[in-house]
């Protein structure tokens, strides 16, 4: 039974009942000791009901309630010159924060109470009685010899989404009206579109999802869908015998520089330290030096199991090692009937060893193998490679968690009706830093979506 008190009177008795330290002294006699500072130093939600779903037979969601789960695990900060208590990762979507056990601790035994809803009455906090904190609640802990009392505002957060839901938003559109092909990609500052049109690709950008589309003026040869990176933040496009390099995309200050492509002739991809391409033997190459020179690629698995066209690249940092990248080449070859996936590790710290590219192979024929898609895209969602691809009249997603080995179908990501009629048909996709998944339709129309859990700031 939860007991309240309003009188200063009451509130003392309970403290006085509650906690006396006794100290032995060299007689029998046994002295109360009192303090005059309070504070409370934890805080926590021990247990709570969760409703939680499952799908049923038929597809639908299947509610019922999971009922004294643990929620321990979540912490809670306290602000001791602000009086504020929180936890800065919410609770489980589906609690229900109106029946919750807590847990505390406090300073020289002082003793904590909560305020009723009104603000009339309080009550002790005991870690036996539920308590509604669906909304800020207002705590008070009293020193035990009646002195002046601390109060904290307690704020418990909880998700309002569903962590694997996926959300869609509409964006900007742009005119693709003639074009033949398209390529997105993300910079530092902007999205790219590469629109191919009469044998020249038009270099369009915007900085926001609802911004518009915005010509740069700037038209390489249309292979440069095909031989295009973001290098360093920045957008470098392969043309024949030249390297492009743009700077400060989509702002006022951006800047193109052209040099020369060297022995390489499609620019294939980069991580953060190099860019890699190939070269007219279709040898893999790489540049540590933003292009201006290159050298051949070791190759440590059979050469015929290597993609050679539809190339496509992506990067993240490499956990286990400090100073290296995951890199990850894509593409198809006529002569297997799966998506071809290599792999390396590059070490960019000095005196590190040169790696080598291997085929990331599953170990067993057809199993979580990426089929061949057409206008393949690699990108990074989510913390793990993630691929786009178009079969049939569907767009698909893949994702790895192991580097490329295996890939695993998206097929709960609730994407927008995106028709694609044929092979001919245009669309582009990127990732961007914002955790999001950027589609650009045939019709021209752009969304970008993300499961719920992606846009949550991780502590």
């Amino acid at each position: 039974m939860k007991k309240t008190y309003n009188t200063i009177g009451q509130i003392l008795a309970v403290a006085c009942s509650l906690f006396v330290l006794t100290a032995c002294l060299d007689s029998d006699v046994e002295e109360v000791v009192t303090y005059d500072d309070a504070a409370i130093l934890s805080f926590g939600i021990s247990t709570g009901n969760v409703t939680r779903y499952t799908k049923a037979q038929d597809g639908s969601d299947s509610a019922y309630v999971a009922t004294d789960v643990n929620l321990a695990g979540t912490l809670f900060e306290i602000d001791q010159i602000n009086g504020l208590i929180f936890n800065e990762d919410s609770l489980p979507w589906g609690t229900d924060a109106t029946k919750l056990l807590t847990t505390h601790t406090t300073m020289n035994n002082s003793v904590a109470f909560i305020e009723s809803l009104t603000g009339e009455d309080i009550a002790v906090l005991t870690t036996t009685d539920t308590l509604d904190l669906s909304m800020s609640r207002v705590l008070r802990v009293y020193p035990t010899n009646g002195g002046i009392y601390r109060t904290y505002r307690l704020d418990v957060r909880v998700h309002r989404q569903r962590s694997d839901d996926w959300t869609w938003t509409e964006g900007s559109t742009a005119d693709i009206a003639n074009a033949t092909a398209a390529r997105m990609l993300t910079t530092a500052t902007a999205q790219v579109l590469l629109v191919a049109e009469g044998g020249m690709a038009k270099v369009l950008t915007r900085t926001g999802y609802q911004q518009p589309w915005t010509d740069t003026n700037m038209r390489p040869s249309a292979m440069a869908l095909q031989s295009a990176t973001v290098y360093q933040g920045n957008l470098v496009i392969g043309d024949a015998s030249q390297l492009i390099t743009v700077t400060a995309v989509g702002t006022p200050e951006m800047n193109a520089t052209v040099s020369a492509m060297g022995e390489a002739t499609q620019i294939v991809g980069a991580d953060s330290e190099c860019l890699y391409a190939l070269n007219a033997s279709g040898n893999m190459l790489r540049s540590t030096d933003g292009g201006a020179t290159w050298e051949t690629e070791a190759m440590g698995d059979d050469i015929t199991l290597w993609p050679n066209t539809n190339l496509v690249a992506a990067w993240m940092p490499y956990e286990h090692s400090v100073g290296s990248d995951y890199v990850m080449v894509a593409g198809t070859n006529a002569d297997h009937d799966c998506t071809l996936v290599w792999r390396k590790v590059e070490e960019h710290l000095a005196g590190s060893l040169a790696g080598q590219w291997v085929y990331a192979a599953s170990g067993n024929t057809g199993l979580y193998q990426m089929p061949v898609l057409d206008n393949l895209q690699l990108g990074i969602y989510d913390g793990r490679f993630f691929a786009i691809g178009s079969r049939d009249t569907h767009i698909y997603m893949y994702t790895s968690r192991d580097g490329g080995i295996t890939w695993q179908q998206l097929s709960s990501a609730n994407m927008p009706v995106i028709s694609i009629a044929d092979e001919q048909q245009v669309w582009a996709a990127t990732t961007d830093a914002n955790g999001n998944i950027v589609i650009l339709a045939p019709t021209g129309q752009t969304y970008h979506g993300r499961q719920n859990h992606v846009g949550w700031v991780s502590n």
